[in-house]
């Protein structure tokens, strides 16, 4: 697939950024700075003004500017180790150059995949959940499943699209179900710019569709408090009582204990509460825990398959706006003007006319020989991405900020690499682009652990058989 020439792909700047408006002064991007980032006197402390002149030399492609201004936030917010050059890379003994670096981490790869293949490895934490529960699958095929959920990000065609449709709908349609989609944009998220009267309308459609349709069950994003007027579990529960669905709820966000009120609220109508975040602090603080249901997060192989012209290096694609990418991204930009690399590092601020599409996306991604992917989002906290997810089906070295959530699903040096410093991720750049075998040993073990262990047939068929559980639990029986 030819990639268009989007401003994102064939930028003017430097470092591949999308041109935005004209560059604010000093002063004035101090003043839009969010008000989480200002002290109780509503000041911008120094080393918050220095993260966002870090930002804007980013912004405009003058990485020693950036990375220099990223270096004393980060000394100042006592995050020095991110940056230290005297701490060995993944802890290898006597490395001072790329080249100790070289030996030493192939010798690791080595090792760890061997400790693997001799079963000395461990299984990772959800196979070894999994194991215990045990659960009931009920195959997808020829189940009718609709989805309400957004076709955008904040709901806004400003935006680019959402993500849900790819993994979920796609991916239960490659499970063979019969799938329908309604795009949830004018009736769900209610804030200061939801309109009553349109959701209203909205809501009467979809009671038309689901009428129609007649589902076996429905899959809502539940990502959201809903109020009375937004699509919200007392009306999908009127629905449900005189159509006999069943419901399973989405919240992609279990990271955080904020997202409990929503995983309660929705709890009122769904028989499973659907998440991909180990050890989610809705397990012992949500109302309904008995309703939880962890599993992998489906991938649509549609788009992302094992793909075996490999023509970028390394990529990214997608928003720089989360705490530390500006920084990592910085660093790899660094390391690929200087390795020469062909890259496809693509940030930009989701906006629709900017970023590519989710077929451009895909494409962009399988042809790489690396992703890069991040896990910072808000302050320390981290989360497992999608990105993850869609580089280990499509078999390319998925290069991950460090966390405890994707271990928990992969094996750290058989299945994916993870970096936790500005060295580690600037040697294993480098290392892969140098070492093509060592790279396709670790897409193609990853891919076949994920096509064996998380394909979409196996993740719906627990999904369904769990929501089928809870209804039979309730009514005495299984209907079909």
């Amino acid at each position: 697939m030819e990639i268009k020439n989007r401003a994102s792909v064939n930028s003017v700047l430097a470092c591949g950024l999308a041109p935005s408006a004209a560059s604010p002064s000093n002063e004035q991007r101090y003043t839009d700075a969010p008000a989480h980032t200002r002290d109780s006197s509503g000041k911008l402390p120094f080393h918050e003004r220095r993260y966002f002149d870090g930002v804007h030399s980013f912004e405009t492609g003058d990485l020693p500017s950036a990375l220099e201004a990223f270096s004393e936030y980060l000394r100042l917010t006592n995050q020095a180790a991110l940056i230290d050059s005297n701490s060995a890379p993944y802890g290898l003994a006597d490395i001072h150059s790329y080249e100790e670096f070289e030996r030493s981490f192939r010798n690791l790869l080595d090792q760890r995949s061997k400790s693997w293949g001799q079963a000395a490895e461990p299984y990772p934490r959800f196979l070894r959940s999994l194991a215990r529960v045990l659960p009931t699958e009920i195959p997808a095929r020829g189940k009718r499943i609709l989805f309400l959920i957004p076709q955008h990000v904040t709901n806004s065609k400003r935006f680019i699209e959402a993500d849900f449709k790819d993994h979920l709908l796609e991916s239960a349609a490659n499970a063979g179900a019969e799938v329908e989609f309604f795009p949830t944009d004018r009736c769900s998220y209610p804030g200061k710019d939801f309109d009553v009267a349109r959701a209203k309308t909205e809501l009467g459609l979809l009671s038309v569709k689901i009428a129609t349709f007649r589902p076996d069950v429905i899959l809502v994003d539940g990502n959201y408090v809903p109020s009375a007027e937004s699509l919200n579990p007392a009306w999908l529960n009127d629905l449900k009582a005189r159509l006999g669905f069943r419901v399973i709820v989405f919240i992609g966000d279990a990271w955080g204990s904020h997202w409990i009120p929503a995983a309660n609220s929705w709890s009122d109508v769904g028989d499973v509460i659907f998440h991909f975040a180990p050890e989610t602090p809705l397990e012992k603080q949500g109302r309904f825990s008995e309703k939880l249901c962890w599993d992998a997060y489906p991938v649509n192989e549609r788009n992302f398959f094992r793909d075996p012209n490999k023509n970028f290096d390394i990529s990214f694609v997608g928003t720089y706006v989360s705490v530390l990418r500006p920084f990592w991204l910085t660093v790899a930009l660094q390391v690929a003007k200087d390795q020469n690399l062909n890259h496809q590092l693509l940030p930009h601020k989701r906006e629709a006319s900017i970023a590519l599409t989710m077929d451009e996306y895909a494409t962009v991604l399988r042809q790489s020989k690396m992703v890069l992917n991040f896990s910072t989002r808000v302050g320390h906290s981290k989360t497992m991405t999608g990105r993850a997810w869609q580089a280990i089906t499509a078999g390319t070295v998925l290069l991950e900020e460090d966390n405890v959530f994707t271990s928990a699903y992969f094996v750290p040096f058989v299945h994916y690499v993870p970096f936790s410093t500005r060295d580690e991720l600037a040697y294993v750049i480098r290392f892969f682009s140098r070492n093509p075998d060592d790279a396709r040993r670790i897409g193609e073990a990853a891919s076949a652990f994920r096509r064996e262990r998380y394909s979409s047939e196996a993740i719906w068929s627990r999904l369904l058989g769990a929501a089928y559980a809870h209804m039979a639990q309730r009514s005495g029986g299984i209907r079909d």
